[in-house]
């Protein structure tokens, strides 16, 4: 997909919306009966040369699964 983006994330109680900062025609928007399970887990970026916390988004539909991953960019953030 598009790894390595820049997005916003927004989390509402119906849906998980991601949307890019470049273009807002690039947009995932996640429904709350599809997503089987979210994590936080602790990553290693490339890009922040580091450890960094990601969010992990099981998701399904109908018969196939998807995961997404969501990582913050934000340096000694604590989202």
């Amino acid at each position: 997909g598009n790894n390595g983006e820049r997005g916003i994330l927004i989390v509402t109680n119906l849906r998980l919306i991601w949307t890019s900062a470049k273009s807002a025609r690039t947009n995932l928007s996640i429904g709350f009966n599809c997503i089987s399970s979210v994590n936080i887990r602790q990553v290693q970026s490339k890009l922040l040369r580091g450890n960094s916390h990601a969010l992990f988004a099981m998701t399904r539909f109908n018969s196939t699964r998807f995961e997404f991953i969501f990582t913050s960019l934000v340096k000694n953030s604590p989202r």
